[in-house]
């Protein structure tokens, strides 16, 4: 097994191919490109608001009356600022108040950071189980780990976990003290095996390495040979025909040595990829009898240690300001955890004072700084993966389109300026016109490829030249499987799924087969495959009651039996509107649920009984409505009768105007219609 991961490892792994006046969080990608149809292709505030509420919260509106609130807010806000951009981020701020947005990003960034959830290396102890609401500390914790080395502490914050400073980090809204910590969790869990104590020490390297790349600076040492940011094979001076187009400036020349990450001294201190993953050494440095990182617990989380002896792989690192210098002669070969947090911390700190600096010919004046900014760039295409669906980058993890590349490096250079900002960065991508496209349906821009190849980048091959951009279809794609069942738990009011599911469970083939990732050997996919959604289909096909308790459909048949005016229409126009926003039925629609209700449609709401409405309601769940982004049904011109109190038009108006309030937003907001 160890020689087939060591073989692994060194083989090809890319394609060669508020205080008034307000003033919002800052708006760090800079304007949409000129020849975008903004004004024709924008799908309007009710679209906005309801694709927010998705991407920000891992929820959706619990109503149409929810988003008659949300829209006429919008309005307010709108004749109060008098710029749409500007009210769309202040109304998007002040969502990301509520508690679900911790608990959605919690559940984002440690998937993000492959925080494995079951095996020898589950992550249940340090990292604990989101919480779906709680009070948080509003930032304190992770401000202190924030402002201190590693190997310092704080009284006031001692023996706490990951758990804990994961929403405290969001609390503050600075992921960079996120990442910085998770460098020591991740090395708190290695591989485990019976192997020869130095071969071990390679298969963990090469595992650490392999995550920190995905996770951290997203470039594999392997591609850098034919694609890196100072050359690639798919580069061409014709921008016509160029399909490379990289973030400007030589990073990997400043964390490697050389663009190639090849060094010209041999093998003598190790080979390139030992060299560049040197600083994830294990031996010598994870250790009971070490020191616990900025005071936490080190049962949990893991203790380390300064290694005071040489690698005992001979490694001699070379990772940016991690490596040998004539002052410090021995600094390469006894890299550890410690060199490299600090780095990125330097890193961190030193492009919010003054950004990346980059010379004419691209050097970079900073190695740390550089690392910082790749990790801003593999972050910031993560989070608009996970709410646009399609990343900004190829295999080799470089943009193969100049609009793509210029979202990139707006995402890089915000999150660079504004300290590692998520809220910023949300902002940023929800204000782009990527985010609030039209349906297909409606077509903008007077031709079916209006829009710049901001999604599918390989539209250049088409034979057609009418057909090379894109098309509000490209922006349609399938919701992340742990985005997606948290908006079915959340719909129908059931306790949330296991997190770290037991091993061999029903739970655990369940998540794998939707393709949750879990741990490096099932790393998930982006969207359910054809075993997924017939798992899918399984698992909700019957919208199953939970055990020992009551959900949405227990409570709307309720509501059905104590409204004698209500039909059966009434009935299944609230589970559509509660599951999918759409509470039109169509024509064509009335007879096959009234096949699924056994009953007409016409009926008293009265009759309704569980198990048929249970079928519909699984037939709802398995819809594209329900299981894809990008689109949004048209609203209805009054809500559902059945709409419960909870999602009214002044319960929710009034949840939103005291989110607006904690926000920093002082304005007058009405509730009345």
């Amino acid at each position: 097994m160890l020689a087939a991961a060591l073989a692994l490892a060194f083989a090809p792994a890319c394609n060669d191919t508020s205080v008034t006046p307000f003033v919002p969080p800052p708006q760090i990608a800079g304007p949409p490109s000129a020849q975008t149809p903004l004004d024709v292709c924008d799908a309007g505030e009710r679209a906005f608001v309801r694709r927010a509420s998705v991407a920000l919260l891992g929820q959706r509106l619990p109503s149409q009356a929810a988003s008659d609130a949300f829209v006429d807010i919008l309005g307010q806000i709108r004749a109060d600022s008098g710029d749409t951009g500007a009210a769309r981020r202040t109304l998007a701020a002040a969502m990301m108040q509520s508690p679900a947005f911790t608990a959605r990003w919690s559940d984002f960034f440690k998937d993000a950071l492959r925080v494995a959830r079951t095996s020898t290396k589950s992550q249940a102890a340090c990292y604990g189980t989101t919480a779906s609401t709680g009070a948080w500390d509003g930032g304190a914790l992770a401000r202190s780990v924030r402002d201190r080395d590693a190997n310092t502490t704080d009284p006031a914050h001692l023996g706490f976990s990951m758990q804990q400073l994961l929403p405290s980090v969001l609390a503050l809204d600075d992921l960079s003290v996120l990442y910085r910590a998770n460098l020591f969790a991740m090395l708190g869990k290695p591989l485990t095996g019976n192997a020869p104590e130095l071969d071990l020490e390679i298969a963990r390297r090469i595992d650490f390495g392999a995550a920190f790349e995905a996770s951290y600076t997203s470039r594999d040492i392997v591609c850098l040979g034919c694609h890196n940011s100072e050359f690639s094979v798919t580069f061409s001076s014709d921008a016509a025909t160029n399909r490379f187009w990289p973030v400007p400036g030589f990073f990997e020349r400043a964390l490697f040595g050389a663009s190639t990450a090849m060094h010209a001294d041999g093998t003598s201190k190790g080979g390139d990829v030992e060299r560049a993953r040197g600083m994830l050494r294990y031996a010598g440095v994870a250790s009971p009898a070490g020191t616990a990182p900025f005071g936490w617990d080190a049962a949990k989380c893991g203790a380390f240690m300064v290694p005071t002896v040489d690698d005992p792989l001979a490694v001699d690192t070379y990772f940016g300001s991690v490596r040998s210098t004539e002052l410090d002669p021995t600094h390469g070969r006894r890299a550890s955890v410690w060199d490299l947090e600090r780095s990125l911390h330097r890193g961190v700190d030193g492009l919010a004072e003054h950004g990346l600096s980059r010379s004419g010919t691209g050097e970079l004046a900073s190695p740390d700084e550089a690392f910082a900014y790749l990790v801003a760039l593999t972050i910031g295409e993560k989070v608009w993966t996970e709410v646009i669906g399609s990343p900004l980058t190829a295999a080799h993890h470089f943009p193969r389109t100049q609009a793509q590349r210029d979202i990139l490096m707006a995402l890089g250079d915000g999150l660079a300026r504004s300290h590692f900002s998520l809220k910023g960065l949300l902002l940023d991508i929800l204000s782009h016109p990527a985010f609030n496209a039209l349906a297909p349906s409606a077509g903008c821009g007077g031709q079916p490829y209006a829009l710049p190849r901001w999604f599918d980048a390989w539209t250049d091959q088409e034979p057609a030249p009418e057909a090379r951009g894109n098309s509000p279809a490209d922006g349609v794609f399938a919701l992340s499987p742990r985005l997606l069942r948290r908006l079915l738990y959340d719909a129908l009011q059931w306790p949330m799924f296991p997190e770290y599911p037991a091993a061999n469970s029903a739970e655990e083939t369940l998540q794998i087969a939707l393709g949750s990732y879990l741990r490096d050997g099932e790393p998930g996919r982006r969207e359910l495959d054809f075993q997924g959604r017939l798992s899918w289909e399984a698992a909700y096909g019957a919208c199953p009651a939970p055990a020992g308790g009551d959900d949405f459909i227990t409570a709307l048949l309720q509501a059905a039996q104590a409204t004698p005016t209500a039909s059966m229409a009434d009935v299944v126009a609230a589970l559509k509107d509660r599951l999918i926003g759409d509470a039109r039925i169509r024509d064509a629609e009335r007879v096959p649920l009234e096949h699924l209700l056994g009953s007409s449609l016409d009926a008293p709401s009265s009759t309704a009984v569980e198990a048929p409405l249970r079928r519909v309601c699984g037939a709802l769940l398995a819809s594209p409505w329900f299981l894809l982004g990008g689109v949004t049904p048209a609203d209805v011109p009054s809500p559902p009768l059945l709409t419960p109190p909870s999602a009214s038009y002044a319960a929710s108006c009034e949840r939103l105007r005291t989110d607006l309030a904690a926000s920093g937003w002082h304005g007058t907001i009405s509730c009345g219609r």
